[in-house]
């Protein structure tokens, strides 16, 4: 075996253990990248060719800079001031490794400045801020926020940046008004798609043999609103029609209820957690909770929808199998939804009366 060869199977050890630590099958990369699952399959095992262009876009989809891939160089085996300038020659500029340090100096340089002006235009002290966010009162509005500029993120990352604009709609629920957390713009008709972010229910995983609906792992989404609306006979649920798609991961189903603390605990039931640990190929919490935080499905609320005084609504905690929902689709597939929807939207358009 040459060096070659013994570097190509590195470096696929280190994609396949970085698409692990994702929660990603082979299945899932192979999608999200576009590459066929055969050719995923080869790459991982050093028997396949890869490409800059390979790489740059395996780094976006697992979230890592693209010079991880290469981090099983010990700096010994670099034996010449040749050798290590040939090398970071065939890596472009957005990879070289002293070059992204000090964009990220000047990019926490940058972020120091703006958190110091925000307490300051807050009028809180520099050294109370991580104990204001981690208040009790505070934190579950703050990881429910956190998990609508995710999904905005992640949205970007799946869409055709040609066809669609992802942005985060920061209205106030009032009274009449429908709650709207993230519009996807179509470019060309300029219809807007309304999509509404959900956490999942705190301690809601179950494993499912012992359940009265569902005999196979499972939790719930909080799906309801956060007031009562006594006037209308549905109370806190939503219409069907409020909205276009809801979306939601399961991270929050993994952590114990009623917990006190920043730190969220997972849940005790060992054999849940081993569920979780197999269903996203990891070994470790820290893993698990960043392959779930990953993790995000869509559905239609028509799929879901139940009839309540006359009314279709929205389930207040509508169920989510882990594995093959059939309502429930990975984000990955939304696309194809929301070219279905836009067609149904611009259908109904054009049946209004006086339209040209």
């Amino acid at each position: 075996m040459d060096e070659l060869d013994t570097f190509k199977i590195n470096v696929g050890k280190r994609i396949k253990s970085l698409r692990k630590s994702r929660g990603f099958s082979q299945e899932n990369l192979a999608e999200y990248t576009g590459l066929s699952v055969n050719w995923v399959s080869l790459m991982e095992t050093g028997k396949a060719n890869f490409t800059f262009d390979i790489l740059h876009n395996l780094s976006k989809v697992l979230n890592v800079r693209a010079i991880e891939f290469f981090n099983f160089i010990p700096s010994s085996h670099i034996s010449s001031k040749k050798e290590k300038k040939a090398i970071m020659t065939n890596i472009p500029d957005n990879i070289n490794n002293s070059n992204e340090r000090q964009e990220e100096a000047l990019r926490y340089e940058s972020f120091g400045r703006k958190l110091e002006d925000l307490c300051r235009k807050l009028n809180i002290q520099v050294e109370d801020i991580f104990p204001i966010l981690n208040d009790q009162k505070v934190l579950p509005m703050l990881r429910g926020k956190a998990s609508e500029y995710d999904a905005v993120f992640r949205l970007k990352q799946v869409l055709d940046s040609e066809a669609w604009i992802v942005n985060k709609l920061n209205l106030n629920a009032q009274p009449g008004l429908g709650d709207q957390d993230i519009g996807v713009r179509h470019r060309k008709t300029g219809i807007e798609i309304i999509v509404e972010t959900k956490n999942a229910v705190r301690g809601s995983m179950r494993a499912g043999p012992r359940g009265k609906k569902h005999q196979v792992p499972h939790f719930k989404v909080k799906s309801h609103r956060s007031r009562s609306n006594l006037n209308q006979p549905y109370n806190d649920r939503y219409l069907m029609n409020e909205f276009d798609l809801i979306i939601s991961t399961p991270t929050n189903a993994m952590f114990k209820g009623g917990t006190v603390g920043e730190n969220f605990e997972l849940l005790s039931a060992s054999e849940i957690v081993q569920i979780l640990y197999d269903h996203y190929e990891v070994n470790d919490p820290l893993a698990l909770v960043d392959a779930a935080n990953k993790d995000w499905r869509f559905v239609e609320p028509s799929a879901i929808a139940e009839d309540v005084a006359g009314y279709r609504v929205i389930p207040r905690t509508p169920f989510v199998l882990l594995k093959d929902d059939p309502n429930w689709q990975p984000l990955a597939r939304i696309q194809a939804t929301l070219e279905k929807i836009l067609t149904a939207k611009i259908t109904a358009a054009r049946k209004k009366p006086g339209h040209n």
